[in-house]
C-alpha cells in the first residue's frame, strides 16, 4: 500500500550554521592546557604586530611616498586606517578576553558540597535572598523555565518576584495572550509546586519523629552520666 506523500509532515529544515551535535554541555568546563594558552598569547601578539606593519604601510604607500596627496585621498586614508583599528581592536579585546577565562578556568576548582552545606547551615534565620525576574512581551514556555530554574535552586529561603512590564492594553491578540500566559505562569508553577511540597514536609515530619524516637534512649544515658559524673566530682571533694 502505497503512502501518500501529502499525509507526511515534512521535517523542520536544519538552519544553516546550526550546531549538529545534541549532546548536551558538561556542568564543569575543561581545564585549558599550556599550549591553548601558549596560541591565544600567541594570537594576541600576531594581532597587534600585523595591524602595526599594516599601519605603517598603509601610511607610507598613501601619505608619505604620495608626492601630491589630495584632500580626499587624505580623508579616505584617515577613514580607512580608523577602519581597520577599530576592527583590530574588537579582534584584541576578545583575545584578551579569551585570555583571562582561559587563566580563570586553568585555576578555578570546583566548591566541595560538604562547604556550600556548611554555608547554609551557618547562616542566619533571617537571611533570605529574593529573586526578580523581569519580563517584557516574553514567551510565557521561557518565563516558566526561568521561574522553575530559580524555585529549584538550594537555598533555604528564596522569594521570586515576577515583574511584568508588559503593555496593560495590548494592541495585538498575540501580546494580549502573552500578556494573560505571563499572569498565569507563577499560579502554574505554584500550583505544581504544592503537591511536592506537602510531600516533603510530610517526610520531613516522619523523619524528626524517628530520629527522636531513637535519640531518646542515648539522651536519657548521656542525662544519667552526667549525673553520675556531677556525684563523683562531690564525693572527691
Amino acid at each position: 500500500m502505497s503512502e501518500n506523500r501529502e499525509d507526511v509532515p515534512d521535517s523542520p529544515r536544519r538552519q544553516w550554521g546550526a550546531e549538529r551535535s545534541a549532546t548536551p554541555l558538561s556542568i564543569m568546563h575543561e581545564r585549558p592546557s599550556a599550549s591553548n594558552i601558549a596560541v591565544n598569547y600567541a594570537a594576541i601578539v600576531v594581532t597587534v604586530v600585523s595591524w602595526a606593519i599594516y599601519m605603517v604601510s598603509t601610511v607610507l604607500s598613501q601619505l608619505v611616498d604620495n608626492a601630491h596627496p589630495t584632500f580626499r585621498t587624505t580623508v579616505e586614508t584617515v577613514l580607512y586606517i580608523t577602519i581597520v583599528t577599530l576592527l583590530s581592536l574588537s579582534a584584541l579585546i576578545y583575545l584578551l578576553t579569551r585570555k583571562g577565562a582561559l587563566m580563570r578556568f586553568r585555576t578555578h576548582r570546583r566548591v566541595p558540597r560538604a562547604l556550600l552545606d556548611e554555608h547554609f547551615d551557618d547562616r542566619q534565620d533571617d537571611e533570605s535572598i529574593t529573586v526578580l525576574i523581569p519580563s517584557y512581551v516574553e514567551e510565557p514556555k521561557v518565563v516558566e523555565k526561568t521561574i522553575w530554574s530559580a524555585a529549584l535552586q538550594e537555598f533555604p529561603d528564596i522569594t521570586i518576584a515576577l515583574l511584568i512590564d508588559d503593555p496593560p492594553f495590548p494592541s495585538s491578540s498575540e501580546n494580549r495572550e502573552i500578556l494573560r500566559c505571563g499572569r498565569e505562569v507563577v499560579a502554574h508553577v505554584v500550583e505544581e509546586l504544592n503537591p511536592m511540597a506537602e510531600r516533603f514536609s510530610q517526610s520531613r515530619s516522619r523523619a524528626r519523629e524517628e530520629l527522636l524516637q531513637e535519640w531518646r534512649p542515648l539522651m536519657s544515658g548521656v542525662v544519667a552520666l552526667a549525673r553520675a559524673g556531677g556525684a563523683a566530682r562531690k564525693l572527691v571533694r
